[in-house]
């Protein structure tokens, strides 16, 4: 009953510091935004004095170069990713600028989702644990142009199928049986599988994690679109 104890609490935890990690990644995005439109705000003041400036000196062509140059460095390539969930789609898109940042290449492909009856709680916990053991595993790869993330994220009624792949070194290759973990607190960082099986389990679903080559793949699919 302790070590039950002692599972729960742990678990507990953990799934708290996610959604914390997810929170703090919200609100520095937030802030990285105000701070981008107050030097787009900045920026186009100046804009707006150069284009009066030129259009009162009667300098069309060169106004219209100008024009043609500042339309060329504010467009902004569309987000490759849309699913209709707004929480999930927040998950991805931080999963996404972090595999930025570790400079890992990503392929994201998210189906539109239809009402899915899966609590944000579980899909916080589902989708962070499955991102973040790849991206910790994806970062320890080398070179780092070796680096690379798949997610994909569909629905084939009534399941919600979910597929995280990422490349894998042989250093870091895990066992299979077991799928442990190579961080040095095992005792607490070894239950993401085991978190993912819980709410996989919940849903009437089922889960799956194997290597495949030079490739960790972990599935799992909930039975939480309505039929």
């Amino acid at each position: 009953m302790n070590l039950l104890k002692i599972f729960t609490y742990k678990t507990d935890i953990q799934m708290l510091e996610t959604k914390n990690r997810l929170l703090l990644e919200n609100y520095k995005s937030i802030e990285s935004y105000i701070k981008q439109i107050a030097m787009v705000k900045h920026e186009m003041l100046n804009h707006l004095l150069a284009i009066r400036i030129l259009l009162d000196n009667g300098e069309h062509e060169r106004l219209s170069k100008y024009l043609t140059d500042i339309q060329g460095s504010y467009i902004v390539p569309a987000e490759p990713l849309f699913c209709g969930h707004r929480l999930i789609q927040s998950i991805l898109w931080h999963a996404n600028q972090r595999a930025r940042q570790i400079n890992a290449e990503t392929n994201i492909k998210v189906s539109a989702l239809p009402p899915i009856s899966i609590t944000d709680a579980d899909a916080v916990s589902l989708l962070m644990n499955l991102l973040n053991n790849a991206l910790e595993s994806c970062e320890k790869v080398q070179p780092p142009d070796k680096r690379w993330i798949e997610v994909s994220i569909k629905c084939r009624d009534p399941y919600l199928c979910i597929s995280v792949k990422n490349a894998l070194h042989n250093v870091n290759r895990p066992n299979n049986s077991t799928l442990g973990t190579t961080k040095k607190d095992v005792a607490f960082h070894g239950y993401g599988v085991s978190i993912v099986r819980d709410v996989v389990k919940k849903y009437n679903g089922f889960a799956t994690f194997e290597c495949s080559g030079d490739a960790f793949v972990a599935e799992a699919a909930l039975r939480v679109v309505a039929e």
